[in-house]
Parts: C-alpha cells; structure tokens; sequence
C-alpha cells in the first residue's frame, strides 16, 4: 500500500505505473502532471487535485474509485482514454477546466463547479440511483457543461439519466441520450437523436487518435 504526492509546482511524468493505497493514491497540490497507461486503487478518492500548476493530462489510465478535481487555477486538466465504469468523477473547482474525452466507458460524473466539457464518450455508466450525469453547478464564475458526441446507453439497452439541476449555462451537441433527461439553465441544443453516437463512435475499433479527435472543442 503507497500513495503519490504532487507539491510545490513539481511536474511529474508517470508511465504504467499501479498505485494501491488505504487513502488516497495519487494527491496533487500545486504541481502538474503527465500521466499513461497507470492504475490507481483507493477506498476513497482515488486520485485528488486540489490546485494545479500548469496544465496536466491523464492518458489511457483508469481508477476504482474517484477521481476528484477541486483545481481553482484554471489550468486544464485533460482526462482521455478511460475504460472503466469504476473509474467516476467529481468535479467542484470553482474556475477548474475539466475536459473527459476519447474514452470508450466512463463512470458516473458529478459536477459541482468549474467548465466541464465531455466529448467523444462511447458510454457513461449510470450510478446506483440510475444517473450518469449529475450537474448542480450554478451561474456563477466559468460554470459550464458541455457535452457532445457521448452516449448514456447502458448494456441493457436502458438509459442513464442526466440531472442537470444547477442553473450554469449549457451546449448539446449529437449525443444518444434518453427521453427522462432534467436540463436546468441557459443551454444551446443541437440534434439528438438514439443511437446516432454510436453510428459515429464504435467503441470496439476506438483509438486514441481516432478521426475525432481533432473536433473536440478546448
């Protein structure tokens, strides 16, 4: 059992690297990151950013827990290639930049504050109380929900709710939601319709530099 600390503006560079710990596995206060093809297993928050120096980015990795961004500096934090129904989100930096992308499964996120974008998600797996996306951010600072390309289809064909009870602004882009979905708040909508993500997003030929990769909005 071990856990990593990210401090005083260090940068770290990490590569297939497993951390299993009592607390929490990976913490970041005031440093940045880079991190591939990793594991981090906690009870609790998996993996903890309370301030970033510099913006940092977590590939191909997954997590059985949280992964917690309370960053208020407004560097990036850039999550992408998850594929894990554990791996869920909290986000409640106020000024945090959350993007979640290029992944093929997700768990459930919430979103308290900060700019959130999701993009190009194959599936986000619904919690016990049967949400996929919690949303209570108000309108206040860079609040902001942003969700394009991604599916809330779950294995049994039914579909995970998004609850969007805070009134922060909003963009919809070609999602594959279902008809129980809860949108508080100033919000641009595009086209919806089912299964058209997965018309465009196959999870089973997904790569990392897949051809939509270049679209997503940063």
């Amino acid at each position: 059992n071990s856990s990593m600390q990210i401090v005083g503006s260090a940068n770290l560079q990490m590569d297939h690297i497993r951390i299993i710990s009592t607390g929490v596995a990976l913490a970041v206060n005031d440093g940045s990151f880079k991190i591939a093809n990793s594991y981090f297993e906690s009870p609790t928050d998996a993996i903890l950013v309370s301030e970033l120096s510099a913006d940092s980015e977590m590939i191909d990795s997954n997590w059985n827990t949280v992964l917690h961004n309370s960053d208020t500096s407004g560097h990036k934090l850039v999550i992408r290639g998850v594929n894990s129904p554990d791996s869920t989100f909290v986000i409640d930096g106020a000024g945090s930049k959350t993007f979640i992308r290029d992944s093929a499964v997700i768990g459930h996120v919430q979103h308290d504050a900060g700019y959130l974008a999701i993009t190009n998600v194959g599936q986000v797996t619904a919690d016990g109380s049967g949400e996929s996306i919690t949303s209570t951010a108000d309108d206040s600072g860079n609040n902001f929900l942003y969700l394009n390309l991604i599916s809330t289809k779950q294995d049994d064909g039914t579909y995970g709710k998004i609850e969007k009870t805070g009134d922060c602004d909003y963009q919809l882009g070609i999602n594959d939601f279902g008809d129980d979905d809860n949108f508080n708040g100033n919000g641009t909508v595009g086209l919806i319709t089912s299964d058209q993500v997965k018309v465009l997003y196959d999870p089973v030929s997904y790569t990392s530099t897949g051809i939509l990769t270049d679209h997503i909005q940063q």
